[in-house]
């Protein structure tokens, strides 16, 4: 099938490298933005605020669940740690759906060139595992 793609030793290598890396490095750069929006919270409650603090939690528990998929095979996951995986992809793929309607309700569509490929990319982990 497609998503067996996944557990290629070239795929692994060239989609860590050309977009895992790149990908992790962004996300870490807009976690300053994150502890910002939350030290924000502090001061007076914003439902933007809590929202981008909540998706970026989100995200992070995405992005784990990606790096351990990327790194395992599916034959050598167990059950388990399997759904353990498709659990935190899950939150990355709640965390990209959060974010796509903030943009789209702030009319912020140059970031759904950002968004929309992180969200088919964690549909495409969760299906492969």
């Amino acid at each position: 099938m497609y998503f067996s793609a996944i557990d290629s030793k070239t795929f692994k290598i060239s989609f860590g490298i050309f977009v895992g890396v790149p990908a992790t490095l962004v996300f870490l750069f807009f976690s300053i933005y994150a502890y910002v929006f939350f030290f924000g919270l502090v001061d007076e409650f914003d439902p933007v605020y809590a929202t981008l603090v909540g998706s970026y939690l989100l995200g992070a528990l995405g992005f784990i669940g990606a790096w351990i998929r990327l790194v395992n095979k599916k034959e050598s996951l167990s059950s388990k740690t399997s759904k353990w995986i498709k659990g935190l992809l899950v939150c990355g793929v709640f965390s990209s759906i959060i974010l796509i309607g903030l943009v789209l309700s702030f009319n912020g569509y140059i970031f759904l060139a950002v968004l929309a490929p992180m969200l088919l990319i964690g549909i495409s982990f969760y299906a492969a595992t």
